[in-house]
């Protein structure tokens, strides 16, 4: 079972729209936060940092990095907290969209 913290932390994560963006697109393939920015129209510094918070939730995670002009580019998937069940989750992703 999930405490409310958790699930008050994880509600207010996607209920942003940039994240819950994010999260849809990371549900159904990898990409990196420059891909995600190029499709949001956004700046890529605002969607790295809204990939770093779903990270730290444990709502995606880290598959593949690789070196871009001297820089290293990460590549992330979704993935279903440890701390959700599988219907809750499925609920859940099903808002983002």
């Amino acid at each position: 079972m999930t405490s409310p913290a958790i699930n008050t932390k994880i509600l207010k994560a996607v209920s942003h729209p940039v994240r819950a963006r994010a999260l849809t697109v990371l549900n159904q393939r990898v990409a990196s936060p420059s891909e995600l920015a190029a499709e949001q129209d956004a700046p890529v510094w605002d969607v790295a940092y809204h990939v770093r918070v779903l990270r730290e939730l444990g709502m995606i995670q880290l598959v593949s990095t690789r070196q871009v002009r001297g820089a290293t580019q990460h590549f992330y998937r979704s993935v279903a907290p440890s701390h959700l069940d599988d219907e809750l989750w499925g609920k859940l992703l099903a808002t983002c969209g």
